[in-house]
């Protein structure tokens, strides 16, 4: 067979361009973006907002975008590889490289390009909705905590008061600890609430003496016929008003909500440490395994 001359077909710009046309097409991309996956995607999420939180969803979303800018700079570098080819091979042939607008397979990856973009933003938008429905979210959430915990807490100090109480069965003894007693501050409840000290002689039974040490309850004292339990409920009233308890239960839930976040943000760096360890690995298997892209025929038949 003759050798090849590259100036022997400079008169036939046809069949150069036949060439440049075979350059252009014999390489395609390894992971090249396909175009029914934009539709396959929408129908995902779709499914996935059903099930998914706002969170879950931002993170997918956040996900899919990561991946779409990763594929635009694939996509950009398989564009700067075939325009070089092409030079190349132009200057071999001696002819003017193509415009990028006649070199099919440059204009189909720029409209891939453009469409990854739209996408983008679409996707861009949603994360912003679902952003501000996470917002709604958490604070409803967090409200929602806070008067789970307000409960608890009122839970927690009941039992506390109720393992404070030691009834007496004899009317006597009980006015006789109130009037006896060294504690500067002390208050006699009924079932209706705080009384007289005075009422306490008419039925000390139905009594309860609430006994204070530096602005706390220290010793709580009661009748054989007092309804322990509601008047346990009225004092926690008196010594915890909605603004103390929304205070403490607010601080509980903020502290808890910190930690949770805190062990979560490690996870996910554990997890996104790993995820890039992994693709480091996989992009150097994929490296060492590459061949000369001309290789098997491509350029050698310029050559024949």
């Amino acid at each position: 067979m003759e050798d090849f001359k590259p100036k022997s077909n400079l008169n036939k710009p046809g069949e150069n361009f036949n060439v440049l046309k075979e350059v252009d097409s014999r390489e395609k991309p390894e992971a090249e973006f396909k175009e029914e996956s934009l539709e396959k995607l929408k129908d995902k999420q779709e499914k996935e907002k059903l099930e998914l939180s706002s969170e879950a969803q931002i993170k997918k979303l956040k996900e899919t975008i990561e991946s779409q800018n990763q594929e635009i700079v694939k996509l950009n570098k398989i564009i700067e590889e075939t325009k070089e080819k092409l030079k190349k091979v132009s200057k071999e042939l001696e002819i003017p490289p193509p415009k990028e607008e006649e070199v099919v397979s440059i204009v189909q990856e720029k409209e891939k390009i453009e469409k990854i973009i739209q996408e983008k933003e679409k996707l861009e938008k949603q994360i912003e909705e679902l952003e501000n429905q996470k917002e709604e979210e958490e604070l409803k959430e967090r409200e929602k905590l806070i008067k789970e915990e307000k409960e608890k807490i009122l839970e927690e100090k009941f039992e506390e008061l109720k393992k404070q109480v030691e009834i007496k069965e004899k009317d006597e003894e009980i006015i006789e600890i109130f009037g006896s007693s060294p504690f500067s501050e002390k208050k006699v409840y009924r079932e209706e609430g705080e009384v007289s000290e005075s009422l306490l002689v008419t039925d000390p039974s139905k009594s309860v003496l609430v006994f204070y040490k530096d602005g706390k309850i220290d010793k709580i004292i009661a009748g054989p016929k007092a309804d322990i339990d509601q008047v346990i409920k009225t004092i926690l009233k008196d010594e915890m008003p909605d603004e103390k308890l929304t205070q403490e239960a607010t601080k509980r839930v903020d502290n808890k909500l910190n930690k949770q976040q805190k062990i979560e943000e490690k996870s996910e760096k554990e997890i996104k440490t790993e995820k890039n360890h992994f693709e480091d690995e996989s992009f150097q298997g994929k490296e060492e395994s590459k061949t000369n892209p001309f290789e098997g025929g491509g350029f050698e038949k310029l050559k024949t």
